[in-house]
């Protein structure tokens, strides 16, 4: 009896010195997503401005002050319409000078085409020598240079005076100035840029690693960011070759097709391209 109750007791002894037994680790979360086929693959969007195509830097082909500015940024200006002026004093001066050049040139003309004559009538009776012809002629031929030589420079001093005032070469919309009113300028220093608004364009910068990217026909859809519900279809015309040093990024030109008129110059647009695939 007592054996029995020893050994009931041994088991219970090494029933609780066993470890307990460890309880199943949680299940974990599958993260998934079901995959469906694409029939479309979207490029973009990027953002960029909307820029004209063709645009001049005006200025003045002579030096001078500049005594007037009649445009700004974004006025509309015609062909001939003037756009500045410069102080014109100097080239009156000018003007005034080569004119007295010119009745001082015709005159010594004149009088050496007179003295030639005279002087092969007097050859004639031998009453000159062939040396004293010969002088004759060749002051004759000189004064005539010179005549010319002066009416050039009076031509020149007169279309001086037309370049005081610039002009406009075309309708067109101001797009910057860099000249006011009592300034000095130089000769082809840029006044104003004027840009012709029939020809749009739209300029957007595209991260270098994604050209390799861009869809093969290189057509676009353009939206203005702040009416995405106004586009126009944009074909791409010119692809910088190097990237910007600072930005790694390559400047994309693109044709808008039939443009509507709210984009205009300035405007800030985006642009993606879907397509099958």
């Amino acid at each position: 009896m007592m054996r029995a109750l020893a050994a009931g007791a041994a088991a219970l002894l090494l029933a609780g010195c066993q470890a307990k037994e460890e309880p199943p680790p949680p299940i974990r979360p599958v993260l998934y997503t079901l995959a469906k086929p694409l029939d479309r693959v979207t490029f973009g969007p990027f953002s960029g401005t909307v820029e004209p195509r063709y645009q001049s830097q005006l200025g003045f082909r002579i030096g001078g002050r500049v005594v007037a500015r009649d445009v700004t940024v974004g006025d509309v200006v015609k062909k001939g319409q003037r756009l500045a002026a410069l102080d014109p004093i100097v080239t009156r001066f000018a003007l005034t000078r080569a004119e007295a050049d010119v009745a001082d040139a015709r005159a010594q003309s004149e009088n050496a085409s007179a003295t030639e004559t005279r002087t092969r009538k007097l050859i004639e009776g031998s009453n000159v020598t062939q040396a004293q012809l010969d002088q004759a002629v060749a002051n004759r031929d000189t004064a005539l240079a010179r005549l010319a030589q002066a009416q050039s420079s009076l031509q020149k001093a007169r279309d001086q005076i037309g370049y005081t005032e610039l002009h406009a070469d075309f309708d067109g919309v101001v797009t910057e100035r860099r000249a006011e009113v009592g300034q000095d300028l130089s000769a082809g220093q840029t006044v104003v840029t004027v840009a012709r608004p029939e020809v749009r364009e739209a300029v957007v910068d595209i991260p270098e690693g994604l050209i390799g990217a861009m869809p093969r026909d290189g057509r676009f859809t353009v939206s203005l960011q702040s009416a995405p519900e106004i586009t126009a279809i944009g074909t791409v015309r010119e692809i910088a070759p190097f990237a910007d040093e600072r930005t790694r990024t390559r400047r994309i030109r693109m044709t808008l097709a039939d443009p509507p008129s709210a984009l205009t110059a300035g405007m800030a647009i985006s642009r993606n391209v879907s397509r099958s695939v």
